[in-house]
């Protein structure tokens, strides 16, 4: 069965990998480069953390809100009230938006 992303070029994004989701992280973005596919995009709260992944060649945004507006597939992993209300920020940014199919 052929991957959902080589088929639909879907560019995935992450928001608050953290510790959890390192390896998950890194993982999604391995595959994403063996198939050709756009590299992950992610965002997280503490930014030196995502040094890791973005020597990978992962994409690092600055700001949460980026991640819908360059992704059509997000993952949201996080805790904590001002994690949670950027992220609801950005769910209403991502679900407002015009679908690219």
């Amino acid at each position: 069965m052929a991957s959902v992303t080589a088929n639909l070029g879907l560019r995935l994004g992450w928001i608050g990998p953290g510790s959890m989701g390192g390896a998950m992280t890194k993982n999604i973005h391995k595959h994403l480069t063996s198939q050709r596919q756009p590299p992950l995009r992610f965002f997280n709260q503490t930014a030196s953390r995502g040094g890791a992944r973005k020597a990978l060649g992962s994409i690092l945004y600055r700001d949460v809100a980026q991640v819908p507006s360059e992704s059509d597939v997000m993952f949201i992993s996080a805790s904590g009230d001002y994690s949670v209300s950027g992220e609801a920020n950005c769910r209403r940014r991502f679900m407002t938006r015009s679908a690219p199919f």
